[in-house]
């Protein structure tokens, strides 16, 4: 057995940020997202979702529905930019 190299790190992005009264959520996601979305496109997506009575559940579905491939002719992943895993935790923030 021949031991493989993979692109997988174990090194995650961490941000330090000071919650304020005025925050209503915060998002830990995986690099399937982040390849879709940048930190501003994902909170005005979701504050608009949100603010328009979407169920956070239903919000955050809708976000990683943009991020996946659509299925090619054969019925499998076509390849290419969404194909990554994505995972989304929205933690939402009560006074």
């Amino acid at each position: 057995y021949q031991r493989r190299v993979h692109g997988v790190t174990a090194a995650p992005e961490i941000t330090v940020t000071r919650l304020t009264s005025g925050d209503r959520f915060a998002v830990v996601a995986s690099d399937g997202l982040w390849n879709c979305f940048s930190s501003e496109e994902a909170v005005s997506y979701l504050l608009r979702k949100l603010q328009s009575g979407v169920t956070p559940q239903d919000a955050v579905e809708g976000m990683m529905e943009r991020c996946i491939a659509p299925p090619g002719e054969d019925g499998l992943c076509s390849g290419g930019a969404g194909t990554d895993n994505v995972t989304v935790i929205l933690l939402e923030l009560k006074e």
